[in-house]
């Protein structure tokens, strides 16, 4: 088997949270500042990490933006948050063939640990990545390699799937296969296209068929 360990990210790969970050980006722009801001906009900063995004689309209130946004966001978190079809089922599969998982996230690990808890999935996981275990972030190759060492594996043995830019370019600069969700906001259009991923899954069974080759 050419592949023994799976990378995932996780908004919009293994979980919907589409919903609850846009409904969040917009409540705290109107909280904060009393600006409304449009669905287009918040998608163009989509997968780039939270301090990083708001630092850029208001750099003098992005501190308290980041706080009422992560206190909005853990508030409506189990509301908003769906697993995407067949995402339990997939990593059970793996687990039956010894394929260790990771997850490698631009969001900090007790959010992300809180959304697998929410739909049983933790313990398909040996590790989780966190935006607070990196100096460096996607696309920087520092969050993938990290996600390679905590499954004690090579690059060239692992896949790295994700629904951006940022998942493919990270796992090309850390020398792992990358896999995109077809299913992702953001694909097919031409920021993900550039990307050039190693493979594309239309649903998260898909998988396992690369993991046969």
């Amino acid at each position: 088997m050419r592949y023994k360990g799976v990378l995932f990210d996780l908004d919009g790969t293994l979980l919907d949270t589409s919903g609850l970050i846009i409904h969040t980006f917009q409540y705290s722009f109107e909280k904060v500042v009393n600006k409304k801001i449009s669905r287009e906009e918040i998608l163009r900063y989509w997968g780039v990490p939270l301090a990083d995004a708001l630092q850029e689309l208001d750099p003098v209130h992005w501190q308290e933006l980041l706080q009422v946004y992560r206190e909005y966001n853990v508030r409506m978190h189990d509301e908003l948050v769906e697993a995407f079809p067949n995402v339990k089922q997939t990593l059970q599969a793996l687990h039956d063939q010894d394929i260790k998982c990771a997850v490698v996230s631009s969001k900090l690990s007790p959010v992300v640990k809180k959304g697998l808890e929410l739909y049983g999935l933790q313990d398909y996981f040996v590790d989780v990545i966190g935006a607070e275990h990196c100096i460096e972030h996607k696309p920087h190759a520092e969050p993938v390699l990290k996600g390679v060492a905590a499954l004690q594996l090579n690059a060239v043995e692992c896949l790295m799937v994700g629904d951006t830019e940022f998942d493919i370019l990270a796992a090309h600069n850390a020398g792992v296969q990358s896999v995109a969700v077809a299913w992702s906001l953001l694909y097919p259009q031409p920021l993900l296209q550039r990307a050039n991923p190693n493979y594309v899954i239309n649903t998260m069974p898909d998988l396992l068929k690369i993991i046969k080759e």
